[in-house]
């Protein structure tokens, strides 16, 4: 059975636009080919231990573009260059955090991505609890908050759409006055975690996550008092407009070049890990995509694209800026399939994401990933990666998600390494995606047309996503009306 949702249908298909042999055959032969060369382990090792984080702007991440630009160069691909754009120029620094009473301790404490310096000397502030962080919090400690260190987080809902993200967080607390912000990390062991302070620019105080135990010693010493004393120190640098890359490059179609099937990952990564799961991890099947799909053997109807995007980690620059620097090829887009830590779990799902009806024409491809784990198509909305921009511009995209239940309490942290992926998932999900690619870019008739901004409007609303995009200004950035 297949499970769209909540519906449910018999495993029966007709293949009246991809002819089922020829697909079958394709599909057999990407698959052998991914399994005999095991070759996107070691692009991902590459990403991970030689080059390392890849924060946007960063040298680390022009070394990474160069890396992708050169495979992609040398798979045989055209139209391979890069795309830049500017971005707010932040490197990280010294953080440091000291508890003063009841006694000396120092806190492990990293910054959080483009937060604000302290002054050299640091701040010394009494420190309040808020519980989670959610703008409830705030008002209900209102007052008491004015030149004071935030304490936030731990207590996620269970729908991670609708979190308080950790910017969202600094800026209740900075439009309460309070002096700085602390944010604990979910994961046990020591490890801090690090997302954006701000979004879209720098942050309106400092902000750095604090490590789990820290952060509950500091919450269970407010318990029995009013107040704790901390000092805290950041200093990272900001210099003013640097400037990142999309990475671009092109299997050109044999019969209807000017159509396009988009496929994504982001390169960038925070800069505490080598960001193996995030996402070198994507960024190697889309690259291990580009080469089995650029044989002369599997030669497509459709052109295949490759973008690598930058930017995404600080609030999906990367694809904003590609959507509106090619949105006059939009209408020839027929599917953008985005990969987020895909290959971190087994294949099991393919989503579908927003409103374009296609999910019962994916059904055609099923067969063929079943032997993969692959069995179900289920339609989630999209929200906070790359496929967004594409979705918000009404394009039909779909991503590939695991099965079971992922640990991924590391994730932003040191923990995200090289040793953490195994390469029979990477493979399995690189098969299935080169799988997926192929059946996008040889069936006869398109998967849906692009659908207009009214129909994509109606979506979002439907799911009550209207709200969080307007209270993070993204409504207005994607030129939706009635942004108030």
């Amino acid at each position: 059975m297949i499970a769209i949702g909540a519906f449910c249908f018999p495993l029966i298909f007709f293949y009246a636009n991809t002819a089922g042999d020829d697909l079958e055959k394709a599909a057999a032969r990407i698959m052998g080919d991914v399994f005999v060369k095991n070759s996107g382990i070691r692009t991902l090792r590459v990403l991970s231990d030689e080059i390392g984080p890849r924060l946007t702007g960063s040298e680390a991440a022009h070394r990474a573009a160069s890396y992708c630009l050169d495979l992609l160069r040398n798979y045989g691909l055209t139209n391979v260059h890069a795309e830049s754009f500017g971005i707010g120029d932040w490197l990280p620094g010294q953080a440091v955090a000291e508890a003063l009473e009841p006694f000396h301790k120092r806190l492990r404490v990293d910054t959080l991505g483009f937060s604000i310096n302290t002054s050299p000397g640091g701040l010394v502030a009494d420190v309040i609890d808020v519980g989670h962080g959610t703008q409830e919090d705030y008002e209900k400690a209102g007052p008491l908050i004015k030149g004071k260190i935030v304490l936030a987080g731990l207590q996620d809902p269970a729908d991670p759409a609708f979190a308080t993200k950790e910017w969202q967080k600094v800026d209740f607390a900075a439009r309460k006055g309070a002096a700085a912000c602390l944010i604990i990390a979910g994961a046990k062991g020591g490890l801090t975690r690090t997302r954006a302070s701000s979004y879209g620019g720098y942050s309106p105080i400092p902000a750095v996550s604090v490590a789990y135990e820290d952060g509950t010693w500091i919450r269970r010493q407010l318990e029995g008092r009013k107040t704790l004393k901390l000092r805290l120190l950041t200093q990272n640098t900001m210099t003013g407009r640097a400037v990142a890359e999309n990475v671009v490059g092109d299997i050109a179609g044999k019969e209807r070049p000017e159509e396009l099937v988009i496929l994504g990952a982001h390169l960038d990564s925070w800069f505490l890990g080598p960001g193996a799961a995030d996402n070198a991890l994507g960024v190697s099947i889309a690259l291990e995509t580009a080469r089995i799909l650029s044989a002369p053997d599997l030669a497509s109807k459709r052109t295949v694209r490759i973008v690598l995007f930058s930017g995404e980690e600080e609030g999906l620059l990367g694809s904003f800026q590609y959507v509106n620097d090619h949105e006059s090829e939009l209408d020839k887009v027929v599917l953008m399939v985005n990969l987020d830590m895909t290959g971190l779990m087994y294949p099991g799902v393919i989503n579908p994401y927003g409103a374009c009806p296609i999910g019962d024409k994916l059904g055609e491809v099923l067969p063929m990933l079943a032997g993969l784990g692959v069995t179900q198509i289920d339609a989630r909305y999209p929200y906070d990666s790359d496929d967004f921009n594409f979705v918000a511009k009404g394009v039909p995209a779909l991503g590939l998600q695991g099965r079971g239940v992922r640990d991924w309490s590391w994730g932003h942290s040191y923990a995200d390494t090289f040793e953490k992926i195994e390469a029979d998932k990477l493979n399995m999900n690189t098969a299935a995606v080169a799988t997926i690619i192929y059946f996008a870019a040889n069936r006869r008739e398109a998967l849906s047309r692009r659908l207009s901004q009214p129909e994509v409007i109606k979506y979002f609303k439907e799911r009550n996503l209207d709200k969080i995009l307007k209270q993070e200004g993204t409504w207005k950035k994607l030129g939706f009306p009635g942004e108030n």
